[in-house]
């Protein structure tokens, strides 16, 4: 059947392929300090990568790559043999990862290495950051503020599709340049894989974590604990990497989020630090990181009253929501009594549930509701439009489009009822008046039914 013949088709391929990716992993030979290895007679390109880890004598590991250049062009010459120097020094773990066609492997090196070499001496770890701000709760992880690449969505290569990049990518670094822990916190996780290089992921308490790829050395292991400013790494070109740079990300229960609004805070010192970091990221618009600078305030405190004013003032609903949680019960009455009084009511939803009390939020909704159609059932009627149910009569005539918009056109109204006879529209002022009603032309009805 077709089907079988695809399948049959489909192993013979991945049998050729695998039959190459051996044939190369069996060419790989240790000789005087090289590794060589040669290239099978091939049509289609290759990938391979080869990376490990050199032992140190504090106990830690360095990541090694070799032949990076032929790797990242990944033209790779059939029947060409390739070598490349290794250490005098003890290796934790030596790879050779082959791709070809459907078939991968990855090959073990380190099994052909001479027994009995020695770790390489350690290098004097770096000291932490030295001038971190007063009362800073989290700080940009390195010496360097330009940004290769930002976070957020963009065009994928041709235009076809979005790629994501969860992070930044920090540049302007030589290798070992130190990595700070952006926040006090405990290592996640520390490693490495082909596609970050070494990393390191630090939990930093209420949903708070942070992210580093690409670094050369970790001065860190899973489950140590580090402070605000330590040194955790030094910047490297490890992984997926065309150079040295630092890829750093910031997550908030689970979500990626722009770390570039931490660069904005750190760089304005006229304030208290923690003045500085909430009013960028309030400017910068980083909900997440507004959320993370009043974690650790005292309930009422002056920046919660001062900010409560600010975002009910601007109608910032969602931020408004945060100071919520850092309010007393007399305080979130005290909000809740001037936004019925202002007839806020996206702030009343938030103070009632901020107060358990959504069943009287409920309760006052209803009755709201029922009274904006009563006043709008009669402002209608007074122009000479009535209303049946859903339908709405103009001058005794069935309506067959009705149209209602706000000045500012935040909120419209629109029937429509295909028996109606008329097409009408609402005619408002700038203080939402009602001053007479209008037929809609062909355009109009052309314009809104497109």
């Amino acid at each position: 059947t077709e089907e079988e013949q695809k399948a049959f088709d489909r192993d013979r391929r991945l049998s050729a392929d695998s039959l190459k990716v051996e044939t190369l992993a069996d060419s790989v030979r240790y000789d005087s300090g090289h590794i060589y290895f040669t290239i099978p007679e091939s049509e289609e390109p290759w990938s391979i990568f080869i990376q490990g880890r050199l032992l140190l004598e504090d106990g830690s590991g360095m990541s090694v790559h070799y032949l990076e250049e032929e790797s990242e062009k990944a033209e790779w010459v059939p029947r060409m043999t390739y070598s490349f120097e290794v250490a005098d020094a003890a290796y934790e773990e030596l790879w050779m990862n082959i791709g070809y066609g459907n078939a991968d492997y990855a090959s073990e090196l380190t099994r052909l290495l001479p027994e009995g070499a020695s770790p390489l001496a350690a290098a004097p770890l770096p000291e932490g950051k030295a001038d971190i701000p007063e009362g800073a709760e989290m700080i940009w992880p390195v010496d360097s503020t330009q940004i290769n690449n930002s976070f957020g969505d963009r065009a994928k290569p041709g235009g076809e599709g979005v790629v994501t990049h969860t992070g930044v990518d920090i540049g302007g670094m030589e290798k070992g340049t130190p990595v700070y822990a952006a926040g006090k916190g405990t290592v996640k996780e520390a490693g490495f894989n082909a596609q970050d290089g070494n990393f390191i992921r630090i939990d930093h308490g209420r949903g708070q974590e942070t992210f580093y790829a690409h670094c050369e050395k970790l001065l860190v292991k899973t489950g140590d604990a580090v402070t605000l400013g330590q040194t955790i790494a030094t910047v490297g070109s490890t992984g997926q990497s065309t150079g040295p740079h630092l890829h750093f990300e910031l997550l908030v229960n689970g979500v990626a989020t722009d770390p570039e609004a931490m660069l904005k805070s750190g760089q304005d010192t006229a304030k208290t630090a923690k003045e500085t970091e909430i009013e960028r990221y309030y400017e910068s618009g980083s909900l997440p990181l507004f959320q993370i600078a009043f974690s650790n305030l005292d309930d009422d405190c002056a920046l919660v009253r001062q900010y409560a004013e600010k975002t009910y003032e601007d109608n910032s609903v969602a931020y408004f929501s945060i100071l919520t949680q850092h309010m007393s019960e007399k305080t979130l009455e005290e909000w809740l009594n001037k936004a019925l009084e202002d007839e806020k009511w996206n702030f009343q939803s938030i103070l009632f549930s901020a107060l358990d009390q959504d069943d009287e939020f409920d309760e006052l909704e209803e009755k709201r509701e029922k009274e904006w159609a009563e006043a709008q059932t009669a402002e209608y009627r007074a122009a000479g439009v009535t209303m049946d149910g859903k339908n709405y009569y103009y001058q005794g005539a069935l309506v067959n489009i009705f149209l209602d918009t706000r000045p500012n056109k935040s909120f419209y109204t629109l029937n429509m009822n295909p028996a109606g006879t008329v097409n009408i529209k609402i005619i408002r002022d700038s203080n939402n008046e009602i001053t007479g009603v209008a037929y809609l032309t062909e355009a109009e009805i052309a314009e809104l039914l497109n």
